[in-house]
């Protein structure tokens, strides 16, 4: 009798996680498609929080099923549930990584709700081999439509350096947007309605020059009145600026 109730209780478990699994991961599915479909690849998104959440939970939770599955089944059905795991679920994961990358869906990072009622969010782009940050600004007041702001443009570090820890962040007074990244302040844009560079403030720098961005990040300080954090909280140079300053015989700090 105690075998019976265990193992109607694994059954109940088992379909529970199989269709909770299924549902988060069809979302997920209906929303790249969407943003295919409509041919808005790279321009918007929908709710990126959400479906980064979905994803992970909706594949953890297929995975936990189909482990339940193998568990409870017996002789050849057993067999056909471990091959649901391996390799079901990274064929799986790969088609939503395809998806993700061809819809252009950005991964948030934080957001910021501007006085005038403008919902930001400073994400990263899909690109599997470079850290890349964009502003996207909310088509809804819950956030669950998104566009990216073309006009906006963020520094780029191409060597991985300043991309550690970043972060949206509102000046006290609401008139200004400064991203923190890798310890310093890398950008700053005025809470205009065009979102305007902040006056002295470049939205391209050398990773050659990391004097540069330490100049803006002090330049970013002095008008907001903010210090991005401690000396020792720093991102060290990348590998590839080391090199080339060895290399180059150029001073830096």
């Amino acid at each position: 009798m105690h075998w019976q109730s265990l193992g109607r209780l694994l059954f109940w478990v088992r379909n529970a996680t199989l269709a909770a699994g299924a549902l988060s991961l069809a979302a997920t599915l209906v929303a790249y498609l969407w943003v295919l479909l409509t041919g808005t690849s790279g321009e918007r998104a929908f709710a990126p929080r959400i479906l980064d959440e979905l994803a992970v939970y909706g594949l953890l939770a297929l995975s936990a099923g189909l482990c339940f599955g193998a568990i409870t089944a017996s002789g050849g059905r057993r067999l056909s549930w471990i091959l649901g795991v391996v390799p079901g679920v990274p064929i799986i994961t790969l088609i939503l990584a395809v998806l993700a990358l061809s819809a252009g869906t950005p991964s948030e990072i934080n957001r910021i709700r501007l006085d005038d009622g403008r919902l930001l969010m400073l994400a990263i782009e899909p690109v599997p081999t470079d850290a890349v940050y964009n502003v996207w600004q909310s088509e809804d007041s819950f956030g669950l439509v998104w566009s990216r702001l073309r006009d906006v443009s963020l520094t780029y570090s191409e060597d991985g350096s300043w991309t550690e820890d970043p972060a949206l962040v509102l000046t006290p007074n609401g008139k200004r947007l400064l991203v923190r990244r890798g310890g310093i302040w890398t950008d700053c844009l005025e809470t205009t309605p065009g979102l305007e560079h902040c006056p002295g403030v470049l939205s391209s720098l050398a990773w050659t020059k990391p004097d540069a961005w330490l100049r803006q990040s002090e330049r970013i300080g002095d008008l907001s009145g903010l210090s991005p954090g401690p000396v020792e909280s720093r991102q060290p140079l990348s590998e590839a600026a080391r090199e080339y300053l060895s290399d180059t015989d150029l001073p830096h700090r």
